[in-house]
């Protein structure tokens, strides 16, 4: 057994990873390990099983966008705490899910 710590910027990115791979084999017309699909579900429950669509991060320009709001409008809002980014390394993303309860919360 291998024993690995993951922040939630990596957690979300192998699961998205893995849902993708799921997609591909299904269109394909094979199935995904179920290994595979409750690993994703272990690292990432929040994610659920939403669309391939749905698990898209947006980079901070599309995001912004989404939102309606300037770059620089959306960086403060990550500096109040307001809005929560997934960083991967640098980058700095955000789930769609999240925004849309932005925008609803107002």
């Amino acid at each position: 057994m291998i024993v690995v710590t993951l922040d939630d910027g990596c957690r979300a990115f192998v699961a998205i990873a893995i849902r993708r791979y799921r997609d591909v084999l299904e269109r394909n017309g094979k199935r995904a390990p179920a290994e595979a699909l409750r690993l994703a579900h272990e690292l990432f429950p929040e994610a659920g099983e939403p669309a391939v669509t749905d698990l898209d991060l947006l980079d901070i320009g599309r995001a912004a966008r989404r939102l309606g709001i300037s770059r620089r409008t959306l960086e403060r809002r990550i500096a109040d705490g307001t809005v929560r980014p997934v960083r991967i390394g640098r980058r700095v993303l955000f789930r769609p899910a999240d925004l849309e309860r932005l925008t609803r919360a107002g």
